[in-house]
């Protein structure tokens, strides 16, 4: 959450509400995560949480001080944002893991799926940000613009599979996704536009921009409070009797259309 330097109207009181509204919920997550022992089913997200923390108080701090608009400023800002969607990236492929896992042959597709996706996404990054070298603005952005959608990509890739096979994705994970995933297309969206116009300070885009965490944020707290306790199930087998009998038939099944092109080949 970027916010602005010292303030004084209604306007920027409100934008300081709205900051510190932010960051108690990033302290409710930080302690509901930690009650519900998410650094045990979760590391990745709990990491997320832990690092979201600090940065949002020592942000606001600066945010307030002398030092917003210098260089070590923008340095720590945009370095931190860095490292936090690396951590989203790591929580989705984390929850992808765990929750494909537990039917090897999907897992074995899918993580190849998943990496040739990834693989190419981060090419067309790399190449989008150093086309942009000389100009450190849109390096930042558009590199960052880029890695949000590859999130993104690979998040709905996820749920696409797990839609596809009817594998039932634990409803934390699922909800701790559509979360990341909101807030993805947000910043996809805001930089582009961030990048392409200039919006004021505390206009209704300004706040749009900076405060759409905030539907994230709650959309987790709700996850980890309402699901974070329901212990996990693991798949249900199929009985071995009923495994033979609908093999026996899908054998028959695959041998009478091997016979019937067998013989439109010899025709």
């Amino acid at each position: 959450m970027l916010v602005s330097a010292p303030m004084h109207s209604a306007a920027e009181l409100f934008a300081l509400f709205l900051s510190l509204i932010g960051d108690t919920l990033d302290i409710l997550l930080f302690v509901l995560g930690l009650r519900r022992k998410f650094y045990r089913s979760l590391i990745c997200f709990f990491a997320y949480i832990m690092f979201l923390v600090p940065r949002d108080f020592i942000w606001l701090w600066i945010s307030h001080t002398t030092l917003f608009g210098t260089i070590p400023a923008f340095c720590f800002y945009w370095t931190t944002e860095s490292i936090l969607s690396i951590l989203r990236l790591a929580t989705i492929i984390e929850i992808a893991r765990r929750a494909l896992r537990d039917y090897p042959s999907v897992w074995t597709l899918a993580w190849r799926f998943l990496t040739a996706v990834a693989a190419i996404l981060c090419f067309w990054t790399v190449d989008a940000a150093l086309r942009h070298a000389h100009h450190l603005k849109f390096l930042i952005t558009i590199g960052l613009q880029r890695f949000e959608l590859m999130q993104a990509t690979l998040l709905l890739s996820v749920l696409m599979i797990g839609v596809y096979y009817r594998i039932q994705i634990r409803p934390v994970y699922r909800w701790i996704l559509i979360g990341i995933c909101i807030f993805s297309a947000v910043q996809v969206a805001n930089y582009e536009l961030g990048r392409l116009t200039v919006h004021a300070t505390n206009s209704v885009f300004d706040y749009l921009r900076r405060y759409s965490f905030l539907a994230s944020q709650t959309i987790w707290m709700w996850a980890l409070w309402r699901w974070a306790a329901v212990p996990h199930q693991p798949p249900e087998l199929v009985s071995q009797a009923l495994y033979d009998e609908h093999s026996e038939r899908a054998h028959a099944r695959l041998r009478a259309l091997n016979d019937r092109l067998a013989g439109l080949l010899h025709q």
